[in-house]
C-alpha cells in the first residue's frame, strides 16, 4: 500500500463505507435505526483494509466520564482522537444506555457517515398525507402525544428510547 496519511486513508474509508442501513427497530417511535453493532461491521472490514484501528475506550477526567473516539494509523502511527463527555448515570443500566448511545453517534459523526433514511418523515404520516419538510415534522416527547414545532420552547425531548433509558433530555430552541 502507498504511504497515505491517516487523513487520505479515512477520505478512502467514508468512500466506501457509504451510507449505512438501519436494521433496528425503534418501537417506542415506529421508526428504523442502526445499531452500534451493524455500525461497527459496516466500519471494521474497511478499517482493516487501511490499516487503520478503531478503539473507544472510556476513561475520567476529574469528575466527568469520557468517551474517546480513536483512530489509529498503524503503519505510520498517526492518530485521530475526538473526547466526549458522558452525562451522568444515576444507575449502571442507565450509564451503559448512554455509553452504547454515545459511541454510536460518535462514530456516525467521527467518520461523518450518512444513515439511509429508508422510513423517513413518510412512514410517520396517514396515508395520503404529504409528508411535511423535515424542520417542522413533530417530535415525541417520551410517554406523551407528538408535539409541535412551537410546542418544543422550553421543553425537554428525548430523542429516541436509548436517550430516554439514559436519561438523555434536550431543551429545543428553535
Amino acid at each position: 500500500m502507498e504511504n497515505k496519511s491517516i487523513y487520505q486513508k479515512l477520505l478512502k474509508v467514508q468512500e466506501e463505507v457509504g451510507k449505512i442501513k438501519k436494521t433496528e427497530a425503534n418501537p417506542f417511535f415506529h421508526s428504523m435505526y442502526f445499531d452500534i453493532n451493524g455500525l461497527l461491521e459496516a466500519l471494521k472490514p474497511t478499517l482493516s483494509k487501511y490499516d487503520l484501528v478503531l478503539l473507544q475506550p472510556l476513561s475520567h477526567e476529574g469528575a466527568y466520564l469520557l468517551l474517546e473516539t480513536r483512530l489509529v494509523d498503524t503503519s505510520s502511527g498517526e492518530i485521530i482522537s475526538e473526547k466526549t463527555i458522558l452525562p451522568d448515570a444515576p444507575d449502571a443500566q442507565k450509564a451503559g444506555s448512554a455509553i452504547t448511545y454515545f459511541r454510536r453517534y460518535s462514530l456516525q459523526s467521527f467518520f461523518a457517515l450518512e444513515a439511509v433514511d429508508d422510513d423517513g418523515n413518510v412512514a410517520s404520516q396517514p396515508p395520503g398525507a404529504k409528508a411535511l419538510p423535515a424542520k417542522t415534522q413533530p417530535r415525541k416527547v417520551y410517554g406523551s402525544k407528538p408535539i409541535s414545532p412551537e410546542q418544543w420552547q422550553g421543553k425537554e425531548v428525548a430523542k429516541d428510547s436509548a436517550e430516554h433509558d439514559a436519561g438523555i433530555t434536550y431543551d429545543q430552541e428553535l
